[in-house]
């Protein structure tokens, strides 16, 4: 992802409810590839299944309760690959979620400053 569609991903965020944002714990170096299931609760109806192209992803959805799963292959060895998030989804603004994954990655001295976690 270069970072003018980043940025414009970014720009984007206004539009959406819910954002979520995955990084490695530590460091916070952002991550893609990122198989992202969100489920309605309580009935876990699926209402979204991808696989991210860059950190964030982000969703327009009803306000209601979610279960948000995030996997990642890339983790360091005996670290959980699948994490799991109740969120609430209001009737109006944005819920943010970061979901930081055991990799071992770190944030290059050379990455642009749009790629740092904030």
């Amino acid at each position: 992802m270069s970072v003018e569609d980043f940025a414009e991903l970014r720009s984007q965020a206004s539009d959406y409810n819910l954002k979520l944002v995955l990084a490695a714990r530590g460091s916070g170096a952002y991550l893609a590839d990122v198989d992202v299931t969100v489920r309605s609760l309580p009935s876990r109806e699926v209402v979204l299944e991808h696989r991210t192209d860059g950190p964030l992803l982000l969703a327009a959805l009803p306000a209601g309760r979610y279960e948000v799963t995030a996997s990642f292959a890339d983790v360091l060895p005996g670290a959980r690959d699948t994490l799991t998030r109740v969120i609430q989804v209001p009737r109006s603004g944005l819920v943010r979620s970061v979901m930081y994954f055991d990799t071992g990655d770190e944030v290059s001295a050379e990455s642009p400053s749009a790629y740092r976690l904030n």
